[in-house]
């Protein structure tokens, strides 16, 4: 997904400008544009493979865009309308997503290392393979969401986040903590974690290394579980 992103041709020279333009505007003029309830309208742009570090599209429509493998590190889109975007293999590490509008996004590979996803909705979001690492989900609603094979070690939750019938087959969870939530216990058999795993009342898989591992070490048993999850046997149990 990452080499194939990045093979993507950018946006033409206009329209590359003009991002650079509408991305790094003054905050005087951010400040009258919320004023005026203006909002940026980029529904159905093609921006793939857009260059948008840092940017301010706080509040934006970006309907249905298409963002497949845009850079938007630290890119700021508090209350953006992203519903049915197309941001495969997208880098979105450390972005500002906090009340955003994600349900329906195509998230598959996509970058969301320590992302700011505080209140944001991603109902039927697909996040297949996406890495999460550190991600801020406080209050999020990933509701029918599919987060098969996802990387989540280290993210926050609450007791605001909602799994309602999201997909975690094959996600990795190391070091989250779902005592506050409400997830099943099918849900949580079919991910993967290992001791730093916080449950609740919910019952430890039997698959799942028991030890805190460190995070090579996890990894590495992450990846062996994905290649045959019907013969995996976790480490304390190898002869």
């Amino acid at each position: 997904m990452k080499a194939w992103a990045r093979d993507l041709a950018p946006p033409r020279s206009d329209v590359r400008i003009a991002l650079e333009v509408i991305g790094r505007r003054a905050a005087n003029r951010i400040v009258l544009e919320k004023a005026e309830n203006y909002r940026l309208d980029l529904r159905k742009a093609n921006l793939q493979g857009a260059e948008l570090r840092g940017a301010h599209l706080e509040g934006a429509d970006l309907w249905e865009a298409r963002l497949e493998g845009a850079i938007l590190s630290g890119a700021h889109l508090e209350g953006a309308i992203l519903s049915g975007a197309h941001l495969e293999g997208a880098s979105l590490g450390e972005a500002h997503l906090e009340g955003a509008f994600l349900g329906w996004a195509h998230l598959e590979g996509a970058n969301l290392v320590w992302a700011r996803l505080e209140g944001a909705n991603l109902v039927w979001a697909h996040l297949e393979g996406a890495s999460l690492e550190g991600a801020r989900l406080e209050g999020a609603g990933l509701v029918v969401a599919r987060l098969e094979g996802a990387f989540l070690e280290g993210a926050r939750l609450d007791n605001r986040t909602s799994f309602t019938a999201a997909t975690l087959r094959g996600a990795a969870v190391k070091d989250v903590d779902f005592t506050p939530i409400a997830l099943t216990q099918d849900q949580i058999d079919s991910a993967f974690g290992d001791g730093s795993t916080k449950l609740g009342n919910l019952k430890r898989p039997a698959h799942w290394p028991s030890a805190d591992l460190n995070g090579h070490e996890f990894e590495e048993e992450w990846r062996r579980y994905l290649s045959n999850p019907a013969s995996y046997v976790p480490p304390q149990d190898r002869a």
